[in-house]
Order: C-alpha cells, then structure tokens, then sequence
C-alpha cells in the first residue's frame, strides 16, 4: 500500500510541473543565479547578472567551460554561495532558459535546449 501511495505522489507532482509553468508559478527552491524571488517571481539581481553576462562572454571567446570557470575564479567572482566555479556550474548556467526569458516547460529529468542561444542572447539579437 505504502509504495501504491510513493508513486501517486510522484505521478501527481510529475504531472503538476508543466502546468505550473504555463501559469507561470514557481517550481521552488532558490532561484537560478543572476535573479532573486520577489513576491512569486523572477526579478534579475543585478550583482549577479553582470557576472552571469560575462560567463557568456568568456564562453562565447574560448568556447570551454573549465577555461570560463577558471578565469571567472581567476577574476575573484564567486557563487551564490561563495564558492569557486565550476565547468558544472558554468554548464548548468549556460543551458538554463531563464536568461533567454523563457521559463522552463518541461521537467528537469528532460534534455534541454543547447547553448546556442548564447550568441543571440549576449549579442543582443
């Protein structure tokens, strides 16, 4: 009975995600980096959108995701958290939607669309 009921959970929160985000309410957790919660929504946090345009940049320069961290470590930038960043992190930020002004539709466990709307984005396009 006990794992009958762990799997209506999990169909019932699985099929609530896209819902949510057509209506355009949160997933929770913490917000993306380079943005804050702000009464329900995404407002951009301009201390961390700035280092968030230049990862892009670097980015789009050496197309390398460790050379990008690195020289971001290098420039004394740091999370949210204050630690050093990551190619992970790096990957994780360039592939979220949220810079391109998109909130996400599909489930996390799904592919995401690739960085190629980097250019467009940091280019002003």
């Amino acid at each position: 009975m006990a794992e009958w009921e762990r799997e209506e959970i999990s169909n019932r929160v699985s099929s609530s995600i896209p819902i949510r985000a057509k209506l355009g309410k949160p997933f929770g957790g913490q917000a993306i980096f380079g943005y804050s919660w702000r009464n329900k929504e995404d407002v951009i946090n301009e201390s961390e959108a700035s280092i968030r345009k230049l990862i892009c940049e670097i980015f789009l320069r050496t197309r390398r995701k460790k050379t990008t961290a690195d020289e971001l470590n290098k420039l004394g930038y740091r999370t949210r958290k204050g630690a050093l960043f990551s190619d992970t992190t790096v990957t994780r930020l360039l592939r979220d939607t949220t810079a391109k002004g998109e909130r996400p539709t599909i489930p996390k466990s799904e592919k995401r669309e690739s960085v190629l709307y980097l250019s467009k984005k940091v280019n002003g396009s």
